[in-house]
């Protein structure tokens, strides 16, 4: 076989909704071969912009130059080659990094004509379960309009549910009474979207580090009764020593870490037990390999892994085919309802029953571009 050596990448930015785009990373091989990755959100996962568009075409054209003439099956040399400029250089070179790296192992695994999960040590389940993260599907962020789309994620067959209901939280410097009414919406919203759901389905709440450790613990306090899946990043994982002392005072379980690169990153969480379940995102914490070397730190400490998700169908795939190989895997997270087309855009379909995601057989990550869907919604 004739080793394919990488000469090109094209970057395909889609356009989703206002809270942000989808950022697809293709590299090219001289025998005809091409590998796909996702840095979405580089910037951000709040809202879309043409500057973070670009900023990001930016980091890719940047750290493609380590890439130029190399084999896709360099994973490890690309690391040894970018990792510290990568690592001082923010999330948006974390991203761009991270995309490139799943595009070399869906191109190394295609030209050897199995699937990626064959390279990290072959997968250990075909069925992966997915939760329902329904926060950039929900227009209206009343109780009622979280209520809503709740309930439609679950007669779409999601057995899991997750909700940020603290988004427009306040600035903690703020007066005690415009605390105290924000603390009532987010708690509002919990109630009613646990009231749609029933008690059977899982309810996870992400709190995107809007608190402190009082407020983290209170509000955790506050919500025991709801019986809660996981209480999801009060603060920032990077503020350790409050992440710990949170965890101890909290009856939830406690999750966190989706901005978090390497193993570096994720090594403090681990080592302490901060956290019952960490959440590496394939698009920001190193790429596919990266994710498995974490998992298996977090595995030597009894800890959980639930792949950070709320991106695009590459995005979903590349983490499906980790979390096959992995025997601490919990469940797998998937942006619902952000588009009427998300399925439409690879082939074969992404396909969800009752909360499962099939595993493709397919070589690479299982799945190609939809080149129709991808330039019916391309910016421009």
């Amino acid at each position: 076989m004739i080793e394919p050596k990488i000469n090109g990448f094209k970057i395909f930015v889609i356009k989703v909704n206002s809270r942000g785009n989808w950022i697809f990373v293709e590299l090219q091989a001289g025998v005809g071969l091409t590998g796909v990755g996702e840095a979405s959100h580089g910037c951000g996962f709040s809202q879309a912009s043409t500057k973070d568009d670009i900023i990001m075409r930016h980091q890719v054209e940047r750290f493609y130059r380590f890439l130029e003439g190399e084999s896709p099956f360099a994973v490890e040399n690309f690391r040894r080659k970018a990792w510290k400029e990568a690592t001082d250089a923010g999330l948006p070179a974390v991203t761009a990094f991270s995309g490139l790296e799943q595009a070399m192992c869906d191109l190394a695994s295609k030209s050897s004509g199995v699937p990626i999960y064959e390279l990290l040590g072959g997968k250990v389940r075909k069925k992966i379960p997915v939760y329902a993260n329904i926060n950039r599907a929900i227009e209206h962020r009343t109780p009622d309009g979280f209520a809503i789309k709740a309930e439609k994620a679950i007669r779409e067959g999601f057995r899991s549910i997750k909700i940020a209901p603290f988004d427009d939280f306040p600035n903690l410097d703020c007066s005690p009474g415009e605390i105290e009414a924000a603390l009532e919406n987010g708690i509002a919203r919990i109630e009613a979207t646990r009231k749609a759901i029933g008690a059977n389905v899982d309810l996870m709440v992400d709190c995107h580090s809007k608190f402190n450790r009082r407020l983290g613990t209170q509000v955790a306090q506050l919500l025991s009764g709801i019986n809660l899946h996981w209480y999801e990043e009060p603060v920032a994982p990077e503020a350790l020593e409050d992440t710990i002392e949170i965890h101890r005072a909290i009856p939830q379980r406690l999750a966190g870490g989706e901005t978090l690169f390497g193993k570096e990153g994720f090594g403090p969480l681990c080592r302490q037990n901060a956290v019952d379940i960490i959440m590496p995102d394939v698009k920001h914490c190193g790429g596919i390999f990266e994710t498995k070397k974490i998992a298996l730190l977090a595995e030597s400490h009894s800890i959980k892994v639930s792949p950070h998700n709320p991106s695009g169908p590459i995005s979903m795939a590349a983490s499906a085919q980790v979390a096959s190989t992995l025997n601490n895997f919990e469940i797998l997270e998937h942006a619902w309802g952000e588009t009427d087309w998300r399925h439409h855009l690879i082939h074969p379909e992404e396909e969800f029953t009752n909360g499962i995601l099939h595993l493709s057989d397919q070589p690479g990550l299982g799945c190609q571009l939809s080149q129709r869907i991808l330039e019916q919604q391309l910016t421009q």
